[in-house]
């Protein structure tokens, strides 16, 4: 397995393993390589921080989503039971899947896996407008749940968002285009 790290206006961590399309935007599974990218972002309110007008939203904490049917479900189910496996293994407690960030997150999975570009989104904003004082977003994309957790559990800043101990709930949002898993975290504290 070959690990590089590519820098870009957004940390974005590339493996490469023997099974995907390497390089640019990801296809269905036809050649030798592997790309499973991902991305990470924080923001922290404290008494000098501003959030800009246009993003204060009505973002308040309600009770935990119902798992659907739908495959993009269990993917969803699989990452939230890979983060709290990993914050139980640094003694954290587990981080609670809340609606109102699921719903944020899945939002912007589906809008990175429609035009196929992994980038960030400002919804880090619109989570600190609401009752809560820190936010961090993870995005990436690969071929599983389990890829992409690898990869952001491999890269440094992916992994304090994980097991940030100011984080008490977490949004997953994942979409699945032509095979390739898309995947927003938000997490809030």
């Amino acid at each position: 397995m070959r690990h590089g790290i590519v820098a870009t206006s957004v940390l974005a961590l590339t493996l490469t393993l023997a099974s995907w399309v390497a390089g640019g935007a990801p296809a269905a599974e036809s050649g030798p390589a592997l790309a499973a990218t991902s991305a990470s972002s924080e923001l922290r309110v404290s008494p000098n921080t501003t959030v800009p007008a246009d993003r204060v939203a009505n973002v308040a904490p309600t009770e935990s989503p119902v798992l659907g049917t739908d495959p993009a479900w269990a993917d969803a189910a699989e990452f939230l039971a890979a983060i709290n496996g990993r914050r139980a293994f640094e003694d954290l407690p587990p981080l609670e899947r809340r609606a109102e960030l699921d719903h944020l997150a899945r939002s912007w999975a589906a809008t990175m896996g429609g035009d196929g570009s992994l980038r960030h989104s400002d919804l880090i904003y619109d989570v600190v407008a609401g009752s809560w004082t820190a936010a961090g977003e993870n995005v990436g994309y690969g071929p599983s749940a389990a890829t992409v957790f690898d990869a952001l559990e491999a890269s440094p800043s992916h992994l304090a968002n994980m097991l940030d101990a100011d984080y008490t709930a977490v949004g997953i949002g994942v979409v699945r285009v032509d095979g390739v898993v898309w995947t927003t975290h938000l997490f809030a504290g």
